[in-house]
């Protein structure tokens, strides 16, 4: 199976990039890593008082990376698990003054104008969450990272990809003002996959997805 390392090569090769509503991504901080020996890492973690967290299935966790981005106003965490899957949460500051039901609509709007330029099919639904509307993204054959930034700041799609499936993501964006948030859950899929292990993997990352929100309101509260 495929290297994240590798893979981030190969999608500068292989992905389809779009300029549309593109942004620019630069690192304003050091890449800060934590490792553990085997099957030790709690999955607690705390982004100043910002929020915290208890990521799921940490015995199987390998690594964790922090990173800021335009000029820290953008914080990326990435927790990579044995089985190539990688858990993200990015957070950013709300427009002062905009409600949250203003940014989930201007979320909304963003992702359905970038289902319709990648012509792709992104799964877009607006769920209620313990914080109120959240968006939900299923994603198949995106790359782990592109041309500007990782994932999921960008999200390239494999093309083309390899059959049945590439790779699939699963996306909760919700609001928690004075910040908006990006849970995304990515998994390569192995050489022998079928429609089998599609839905094992959909079940899966919706899991993971659902933990880390629920982890997330839970915990947070008490910040």
């Amino acid at each position: 199976m495929k290297s994240f390392a590798k893979l981030f090569f190969l999608s500068l090769l292989w992905c389809l990039n779009f300029s549309v509503l593109a942004q620019e991504y630069d690192a304003s901080s050091n890449v800060y890593r934590s490792s553990w020996a085997d099957g030790t890492w709690n999955g607690d973690h705390k982004f100043r008082n910002v929020y915290c967290v208890v990521f799921p299935q940490p015995k199987q966790a390998l690594e964790k990376i922090e990173v800021f981005y335009n000029n820290n106003a953008i914080h990326l965490t990435r927790v990579t698990y044995s089985g190539e899957i990688m858990a993200n949460i990015v957070v950013s500051s709300v427009s002062e003054g905009r409600t949250v039901g203003q940014e989930i609509n201007n979320l909304l709007n963003i992702e359905r104008r970038l289902e319709k330029a990648y012509q792709h099919d992104f799964n877009i639904e607006v769920l209620r969450s313990v914080f109120g509307p959240a968006i939900q993204l299923q994603i198949k054959d995106v790359a782990p990272a592109g041309n500007e930034a990782p994932f999921p700041l960008v999200r390239p799609i494999f093309r083309p990809a390899k059959p049945p499936i590439e790779s699939m993501s699963i996306h909760r964006l919700f609001v928690r003002l004075p910040d908006r948030y990006e849970i995304a859950i990515f998994q390569m899929a192995p050489d022998n996959a079928n429609s089998k292990t599609e839905a094992e993997m959909e079940l899966q990352l919706i899991q993971m997805a659902d933990d880390i929100v629920s982890s997330l309101n839970k915990c947070s509260k008490q910040l």
